[in-house]
């Protein structure tokens, strides 16, 4: 019998090990979905078949992890849904000094980012940034978030010149601190809390405590008014010049159902600077050392079954247009 040798037939072979590249494991569940779905039913989601989830657990919040998913989302044609995950220990991402930038081109799906979980998500700019740079070519929709220590030159807490849904959300203590020329001239300071370029919707959330160098300490709208609703509170927000709650700069605005409330401006328009439409709303106790300590209006503008009052000045001040008031 022939013998042979195991070790001779057999050729050597060297064993590599790989690092494979980082992975988010998705497990946004159906029954995740449809909690997010009912708990915001504002946003109007679809099935979730329709949408790229990505998913960052409360262990993994950071500045980098929202960024990186951010990009993901701007490389689908599909719409995005970002869910950050909370718990009562773990729901704070605080930025390290530059904002979070949201640009999404025309083609490739709108974003949308939640905080899911206990609490909702804060994004804390530490007053040493913007929070939210949104200059998507498509609409942008934010809920469950606190949106806080923001400071730019406009739009303190977050700058949009997309559409914007805000919705279950706060945005507080942020600051559109302006700048001065060299001829002496403060530009910009709008928007202490937000300013939105193309309008949008902000329904069953508070806007408080926000400072804005010039008009529009809660909330700046420049071309295009949007939509204020859904138990809505806007409170406590100062203006240097105008608007110390909302200032609608051209296109009026339409307020249901909202509360605005201690805010002051300094000129004019304590609660509201602008025109539009306020119905169901309560607009009480706002200041103004010009004129319209609760509303300010510069165009024709509706009041419907409102409640004007304890206002610290004139109520409502007719600046030009027609204001029509029914109860």
């Amino acid at each position: 019998m022939k013998s042979f040798s195991r070790k001779n037939s057999l050729r050597s072979r060297s064993l590599q090990i790989e690092t494979l590249e980082n992975r988010e494991l998705l497990s946004v569940s159906p029954a995740d979905f449809d909690a997010i779905k009912a708990e915001n039913a504002d946003l109007n989601l679809g099935n979730e078949v329709d949408y790229n989830i990505i998913e960052i657990t409360a262990a993994d919040l950071s500045e980098t992890r929202l960024n990186n998913a951010i990009r993901a989302a701007g490389v689908t044609t599909a719409n995005d849904l970002i869910v950050l995950r909370t718990t009562a220990e773990q729901h704070t991402i605080k930025l390290s000094g530059t904002e979070i930038a949201i640009d999404i081109v025309s083609g490739y799906g709108r974003v949308t980012i939640v905080g899911f979980g206990t609490d909702k998500l804060t994004l804390d700019a530490d007053n040493k940034s913007r929070v939210l740079n949104i200059t998507s070519s498509t609409a942008t929709a934010l809920a469950n978030l606190n949106i806080t220590g923001g400071k730019a030159v406009g739009g303190g807490g977050i700058y949009s010149s997309s559409s914007l849904t805000i919705t279950n959300s706060t945005i507080s203590g942020n600051t559109a601190t302006g700048y001065v020329t060299s001829d002496g001239d403060t530009l910009t300071g709008y928007g202490g809390g937000i300013y939105c370029y193309a309008g949008g919707t902000i329904t069953n959330s508070t806007v408080s405590g926000n400072t804005a160098k010039r008009n529009g300490g809660g909330i700046y709208y420049n071309s295009t008014g949007g939509t204020i609703t859904g138990k809505t509170v806007i409170s406590g927000n100062q203006a240097e010049l105008n608007g110390g709650g909302i200032y609608y700069s051209s296109t009026g605005g339409t307020i249901t159902g909202a509360t605005v409330s201690g805010n002051t401006a300094k000129q004019n328009g304590g609660g509201m600077w602008g025109n539009g439409t306020v119905t169901h709303s309560t607009v009480s106790n706002n200041t103004a050392t010009g004129n319209g300590a609760g509303i300010y209006c510069r165009g024709d503008s509706s009041i419907k079954n409102s409640a004007v009052t304890d206002n610290i000045g004139e109520g409502i001040y007719v600046a030009s247009g027609t204001a029509t008031i029914t109860n």
